[in-house]
């Protein structure tokens, strides 16, 4: 055997895959004969000829083709496009259960039908490193075109498994997500699927979720997008063929996570561990996750089939209870249970949960996004009074710079001067509050302005760094009438009395 008709376009290379689905697109590819388990086809190229491939239970076993190339050619590859559409009908039904089958291989059939015209509308721009406008547009009005006759014939839960295996190939890792426009359909497209599947899947949808989740761990290009975490998850909860799930895990095994990802939770684990936990409850046994107590990819993968059940509270209460033991461990872990139950709570709309862990997220993490703390603000109405109490009396990491965000945000400044009297050189922060309050001053915080300018001065030592700085409080100085101005000149002069430098670079720009 050569290969897995399936996995044909992981075993070609990419440049005669592209060729040789220009051949199968163009119709340059013609059916001539076919006798048991071969296919002969004829290859209307600029150099015509014949290729003959044999096949047998949808592996490819051997093939002889004009070209003569030492390595899988394009037509090889033109040939599999073709033998896509076909391969299904050599899948021998089980006695008995002619019908499901005849079913399953049809959902089969629609779903790989699908997946060949997102590959097909693809392919001509999967190796560009980035897409100009015209050819994003070509590429919405193509898709959008498959969903309206997808649409006509309610096929939609059909196409968007598809959109989710096909197009997250290209648009993952050739555009950043501000650029990514095409990530949208991918968005859509997982929030269509899970609709259908919170509302139930008939058998013929089931089947075919189980072979995206197949399609999504077949090779390491597909395990790549990440998809199968979705659908692995999902699959667990209805499904109830043992076999289903032995296989979809051995496919799994064979998979490699890249050691150098940006992601801290092994989603690999996460969904191994779900077809174990599934695969021991269809036996009838408990699975014994002790191996797995002090990771947490357990609560995650606990809490995420309680999700795909519908059973929220539950889930959220697994990764409540593992979090208290894990914030007393590991705070870098916890911080890592924080975002994702962020996640869950996001996916959910349960914002309750989402505000809960947000103000965990900035008690124990090291920064304050300004983004997450309007989200806090805006689902709290404003409520947040304790807030700074509470990152006071509990953070570990950067507690003034978490309570400045704070503060500063809600325009709490006098609050903020208070705490800034009890820290040292933090000229750049107050120089952003002098801004915002003037002309609101006094000479008291005129003293603490100058105090934190000349720390911030002397601390930066090298001349060209020092006028960096001054230059910014020149911005506030200019602000003043020029008799106010002078008197703080005069008393920064004399403070700086040994800055000889500042001295004269004062004196330049106010002669």
């Amino acid at each position: 055997m050569l290969f897995d008709q399936k996995e044909f376009e992981h075993k070609i290379e990419e440049n005669k895959l592209e060729k040789g689905l220009k051949l199968f697109i163009n119709n340059k590819l013609e059916l001539k004969e076919k006798a048991e388990n071969t296919f002969t086809f004829l290859i209307h190229d600029k150099r015509a000829g014949e290729i003959s491939v044999r096949i047998n239970g949808g592996r490819i076993l051997n093939y002889t083709c004009y070209c003569l190339s030492k390595n899988y050619c394009e037509h090889l590859a033109a040939a599999n496009f073709y033998l896509q559409q076909e391969i299904l009908k050599f899948e021998k039904p089980v006695k008995g259960k002619k019908s499901e089958t005849k079913k399953r291989i049809s959902t089969h059939k629609i779903l790989q039908k699908y997946q060949n015209s997102i590959k097909i509308i693809t392919a001509t721009f999967a190796a560009l490193p980035k897409l100009k406008q015209a050819q994003i547009t070509e590429i919405n009005k193509k898709i959008n075109f498959e969903l309206s006759g997808a649409s006509a014939l309610k096929q939609q839960f059909y196409f968007h498994l598809a959109i989710i295996l096909e197009l997250s190939k290209v648009s993952n890792f050739n555009y950043s997500d501000k650029e990514n426009v095409l990530s949208a359909f991918i968005k859509n497209s997982l929030k269509e699927v899970e609709i259908s599947f919170a509302k139930g899947l008939d058998s013929q949808e089931r089947s075919a979720f189980i072979e995206a989740a197949n399609n999504s761990v077949r090779s390491q290009s597909n395990f790549r997008t990440g998809v199968f975490s979705f659908l692995i998850s999902r699959v667990c909860v209805f499904a109830k063929d043992k076999n289903e799930l032995e296989y979809l895990r051995s496919q799994l095994k064979k998979r490699k996570q890249n050691r150098n990802r940006l992601d801290p939770i092994d989603r690999k684990t996460i969904a191994e561990l779900q077809l174990s936990i599934a695969l021991a409850k269809l036996n009838g046994k408990t699975y014994s996750t002790k191996n797995y107590e002090t990771t947490l990819e357990l609560p995650i993968a606990l809490a995420g089939l309680e999700f795909c059940k519908n059973k929220n509270e539950k889930a959220f209460a697994i990764l409540k209870q593992y979090g208290e033991k894990v914030k007393a461990q590991n705070i870098n872990k916890y911080h890592d249970l924080v975002d994702e139950t962020l996640t869950f709570a996001r996916e959910k709309n349960d914002e309750k949960i989402e505000a809960e862990y947000l103000k965990e997220k900035f008690i124990y993490g090291l920064v304050i996004d300004e983004s997450e703390l309007e989200r806090y603000f805006e689902i709290e109405n404003g409520q947040t009074e304790t807030l700074v109490n509470e990152i006071k009396a509990h953070s570990v990491f950067y507690t003034f710079e978490k309570i400045a965000v704070v503060l500063f945000h809600q325009n709490r400044l006098n609050e903020l001067i208070e705490e800034i009297k009890k820290e040292k050189n933090k000229f750049r922060l107050l120089h952003k509050i002098a801004i915002q309050k003037f002309p609101e001053h006094d000479a008291k915080f005129i003293a603490i302005y100058i105090n934190h300018l000349v720390q911030a001065i002397t601390d930066a030592k090298f001349p060209y760094f020092q006028e960096q700085i001054f230059n910014i409080a020149k911005l506030y100085l200019d602000k003043f009438p020029s008799d106010e101005r002078e008197k703080m000149l005069e008393t920064l002069k004399s403070k700086l009395m040994f800055e000889r430098h500042m001295l004269t670079y004062i004196y330049k720009i106010y002669s």
